[in-house]
């Protein structure tokens, strides 16, 4: 068996302005270190109308008694609606809507809760109305705007709603009086006491979102100065585990619902893990985090050839360090490079598949597929991250 020693294996980049770019590569057997910059890294008013109304009936009433018999009959006609009308309407519809927080709309329906309201029409929110949501998530969830979030306000991230005390938010919200918008065609919004996040949470190290489930947060949060670790964070809106996303830092709540997107060509939202059960019934696995300085486990689609990366379009299959099991993984990742196989290469940075050999780009080649200047499968030897040897079919000249 013919022993080669591969030439580069790589990562795609990551990192802020001014910072050197992540790298990752092997030069005679030995893999290059790579570093990642920082990741950008009242009371209603309608009840006290009606009253008055009823009151201003009852006054014509007096006022037709003192005309005769007549009059009289018309006083009592006019006392009687005057009362009817506005009390009835008044308080039926004051007392039955109004409300502050969900608390208020016990008595009216099950279903209903406190949304944000605008009876007059006049683009000012300064409390709600009972009634029944039209979909959406509950608050505390991340949302990019209102249009995600169940009372239609998007607040700093996270979807809110109306709120008197704390005890009527989420366990990692506040209530405080804010400004705020609403979703919709037209501008409105107004000032009213909402859940917004708690800015008392405790930084919380973790190695997957079980160590954040009692603060409803998610592990995705990258922190340091030039070798990161995670800790717990809000979660993101997007695409879900194995969707596709574009991000230039691994951080991003806009795009995924994790928080993490794994590449800046064609991404694949992954999830922080410790074991394959971390990264659902999908057949992902838990590999290693692609950066040399970025600790932990990273969902990872597994594969053998290309043609099996086909959970985003794009997608090559490469080798990733796993540093908790010390071995080499095989899985589908963002394209470093835009060579392709059979190119003439400087280092796998510059290859699709992140891998190059004898100065030209590079596949594995289990399931075969070597031609042109690459045309043997080989063993080729790999150096694991805490040291020692690992051989992976390559094709070679």
């Amino acid at each position: 068996m013919k022993s080669v020693v591969v030439v580069v294996l790589a990562a795609f980049l990551f990192g802020c302005p001014g910072e050197a770019p992540a790298t990752e590569g092997e030069g005679e057997g030995e893999e290059g270190e790579g570093e990642e910059g920082e990741e950008g890294e009242g009371e209603e008013g309608e009840g006290e109308e009606g009253e008055g109304e009823g009151e201003e009936g009852e006054g014509e009433g007096a006022e037709g008694e003192g005309e005769g018999e007549g009059g009289e009959g018309e006083g009592e006609e006019g006392e009687g609606e005057g009362e009817g009308e506005g009390e009835g309407e008044g308080e039926g519809e004051g007392e039955s809507t109004f409300c502050h927080r969900d608390g208020d709309c016990d008595a009216t329906a099950p279903a209903d809760v406190c949304l944000f309201d605008d009876p007059d029409d006049d683009g000012f929110i300064a409390g709600g109305a009972c009634g029944v949501t039209a979909g959406g998530s509950g608050a505390g969830s991340a949302c990019a705007d209102g249009s995600d979030c169940d009372r239609e306000s998007c607040f700093q991230g996270l979807c809110t709603k109306l709120c008197v005390g704390n005890i009527d938010c989420p366990s990692t919200m506040v209530c405080q009086s804010n400004s705020f918008t609403l979703a919709g065609p037209t501008a409105r919004g107004g000032v009213a006491s909402i859940c917004v996040a708690d800015p008392a949470l405790p930084d919380t190290a973790c190695d997957n979102d079980a160590d954040c489930t009692s603060t409803n947060r998610v592990c995705n949060e990258l922190v340091g100065a030039q070798d990161f670790t995670l800790q717990c964070g809000s979660p993101g809106t997007g695409a879900a585990l194995g969707g596709q996303c574009v991000s230039e830092s691994l951080t991003n709540r806009g795009v995924c619902q994790s928080g993490l997107c794994d590449g800046d060509v064609a991404g694949m939202c992954t999830e922080a893990c410790t074991s394959n059960a971390d990264c659902g019934a999908g057949g992902l696995i838990c590999s290693g985090s692609m950066f040399d300085n970025v600790d932990g486990g990273f969902c990872a689609e597994p594969c053998i050839a290309d043609a099996q990366c086909d959970l985003v379009a794009g997608r090559f299959c490469s080798v990733r360090d796993n540093r908790a099991g010390n071995g080499l993984d095989t899985v589908c990742a963002n394209p470093p490079g835009p060579k392709v196989f059979g190119e003439l290469a400087g280092s796998g940075l510059e290859c699709q598949t992140g891998l190059a050999i004898s100065d030209r780009c590079t596949h594995l080649c289990q399931a075969g597929g070597c031609a042109g200047p690459l045309p043997t499968c080989t063993a080729v030897i790999f150096t694991r991250p805490d040291g020692g040897d690992q051989q992976l079919d390559v094709c070679v000249p």
